[in-house]
């Protein structure tokens, strides 16, 4: 069943702290959404139920009048959900958005300006809030419509093999020209 976009709790970031040391469930008041200090006092981890096939945004604010969405795309599996985060505002506030509906203003939306909606995005495993998720210089939605990867290639797995120590050449251009 589709339910319309949702705005959860707005809680002061300086302010709030666990209600509890056990994690969110279901049947948490507010979905479980709590903000936990951590020990960098600049940096918070907001932890929240995820609940299945339930796609969630964080929207911030300094003022609680103007709000904008965080860099935060979250899709829930009915677990718990967890997201740190740093700021160097003196105060803030945090609300969750989510909706279960692709077909919701936000999820049809294009956040990062690339072509490609946040649903689509969703689908093929690219970032709503970065353009060029793979980091090739080529927008997502160009790079799609290129048949190229929209994702970065993962890092080689190690050689359990190879006992060849880390090596760092550094070699001086000859064409070069020190600035004083």
């Amino acid at each position: 069943m589709k339910t319309p976009p949702a705005l959860f709790v707005a809680s002061a970031l300086l302010c709030a702290a666990p209600l509890s040391a056990s994690p969110p469930t279901a049947d948490s008041p507010n979905s479980g959404f709590r903000i936990a200090p951590h020990p960098d006092p600049s940096s918070y981890l907001l932890s929240w139920w995820g609940a299945s096939d339930t796609f969630y945004f964080l929207q911030q604010s300094t003022d609680l009048v103007n709000w904008s969405l965080a860099p935060m795309f979250r899709t829930g599996s009915g677990a718990p959900l967890d997201q740190g985060l740093s700021t160097d505002q003196p105060r803030m506030f945090f609300r969750l958005k989510h909706t279960d509906d692709p077909e919701s203003e936000i999820m049809q939306s294009d956040l990062d300006g690339d072509g490609l909606t946040v649903y689509q995005e969703y689908l093929l495993g690219s970032d709503p809030f970065n353009p060029d998720t793979s980091g090739n210089g080529i927008f997502d939605g160009i790079a799609l419509k290129l048949g190229m990867t929209l994702t970065p290639p993962p890092a080689p797995l190690p050689d359990p093999n190879d006992t060849t120590p880390p090596a760092i050449l550094l070699h001086t251009p000859t064409s070069a020209t020190l600035l004083p």
